[in-house]
């Protein structure tokens, strides 16, 4: 049977008369039978036992000024090249391409993040720049920075993309229809280029959990697989 008597089959099942149109064969595309192909999810890390970080989803890291947002992505990082990075297991045993997509720090800052915090975790490993794409883009416009990212992504195919930070891909971050095309394409270069998209966001001034800055923080917690929220402890130097 093809697609199209399959679809006139169905009309005729749910008691309708209707004309077979082109957007009723692409929404058949996207329909889900108990007979459906759907792969299980592929998970890059173990946190605490738990699978996180899927490929071809999106997660979320949040959490107020100095707060350890930084310091946990380096530990993915340097996870996609050690086994275990304090509590932070990778799944598989081949190591993982990162890709660090910086827009909010200095070249210097970046840089130095790199070779001593990341390098430092590697713990005696010569660092692997043929694993790590990590730019900076902090002098570039806006509508340049989402561009090539998206450019990046296809090229590197990346095991996982970090964006340090989402806010700075849009003008308005209180835009609903520039956040909603933002997350879109984002989810849309996660699913066929097959990596996780990782993107860092602040919590409103408030500080309440899960307050995220603008629209495009309320999108992300609504699109995102994932939100991990780091808090550090109180006149400590550990985060949680």
């Amino acid at each position: 049977m093809d697609n199209m008597d399959y679809i006139d089959e169905a009309i005729q099942q749910a008691g309708q008369s209707a004309t077979i149109t082109p957007e009723l064969v692409k929404l058949d595309s996207d329909r889900i039978t108990s007979e459906s192909d759907a792969p299980e999810e592929v998970f890059l890390y173990k946190m605490c036992g738990t699978p996180c970080f899927p490929r071809g989803d999106l997660t979320t890291v949040t959490g107020p000024a100095k707060s350890g947002k930084t310091y946990f992505i380096s530990m993915l990082m340097a996870c996609a090249v050690r086994p275990e990075v304090m509590g932070l297991e990778r799944i598989h045993e081949e190591p993982l391409k990162v890709l660090w997509y910086d827009t909010e720090q200095s070249r210097y800052t970046t840089k130095r993040i790199l070779v001593d915090r990341v390098g430092r975790m590697l713990d005696g490993t010569s660092f692997p720049d043929e694993q790590f794409y990590v730019f900076n883009v902090r002098n570039r416009s806006t509508q340049e920075r989402l561009e090539y990212l998206a450019q990046a992504i296809e090229v590197y195919r990346p095991d996982i993309c970090i964006i340090d930070g989402i806010a700075d891909l849009l003008e308005d971050i209180n835009s609903g229809p520039a956040s909603l095309e933002v997350m879109q394409r984002l989810q849309a270069l996660a699913m066929t280029c097959h990596c996780n998209i990782t993107s860092i966001i602040h919590l409103n001034r408030t500080g309440e959990k899960l307050n995220l800055r603008g629209w495009i923080g309320t999108v992300m917690v609504q699109k995102s697989y994932e939100v991990f929220n780091c808090d550090r402890v109180n006149r400590t130097d550990a985060f949680t």
